[in-house]
């Protein structure tokens, strides 16, 4: 029973993450597989990661935060959550603590997975920050990843027009 409704719990989250919706009802599912179903250690991590995630694509950033962090208590230092805990820190518009947390996500490796979305929110971090050279390095490493790559390349293109509006701005003297 407990492992059926996590592996739900698994699926909302990948659900919530390729169509960018989640709903009530499934944070509750997650929530009753970490309540009621004797899980592992590794498969309460996990529940605690996809519930993170749901809540998250559904505004719920603090309690987001909450699971990553009780996720991070339970684990032995996943990857996976620093990456999403980064990604946290990017909705909060910390960039420098968003920055640092897809750094330790790297340092810990393991992420072979969406090792390329690490890149990629690292470069948007960065671009945040004013650091476009430090940024085109990560959406190109997170393009050769993930050859033809739609976000890398789009991000790589608005990163060459915020380079190009800086240079006109220069010129002009504004």
């Amino acid at each position: 029973m407990g492992a059926s409704v996590a592996h739900k719990c698994f699926q909302n989250a990948e659900y919530a993450v390729s169509s960018g919706e989640g709903s009530r009802r499934d944070v509750d599912n997650c929530t009753a597989a970490i309540r009621n179903g004797r899980l592992s250690r590794g498969d309460l991590v996990t529940t605690h990661l996809n519930r993170g995630i749901i809540k998250a694509k559904l505004g719920d950033i603090s309690g987001a935060q909450e699971d990553y962090l009780k996720a991070l208590d339970l684990s032995d230092q996943s990857p996976e959550i620093f990456l999403n805990l980064g990604n946290l820190q990017f909705l909060m518009q910390d960039f420098t603590s968003a920055i640092a947390d897809y750094d330790q996500a790297e340092s810990l490796g393991g992420l072979e997975r969406n090792t390329h979305i690490l890149y990629l929110n690292r470069g948007m971090a960065l671009v945040r920050l004013g650091r476009l050279d430090d940024a085109e390095a990560e959406y190109r490493v997170a393009f050769e990843q993930r050859p033809g790559w739609g976000n890398a390349l789009d991000q790589l293109e608005l990163r060459e027009r915020i380079r190009e509006g800086l240079a006109e701005e220069s010129q002009t003297g504004n």
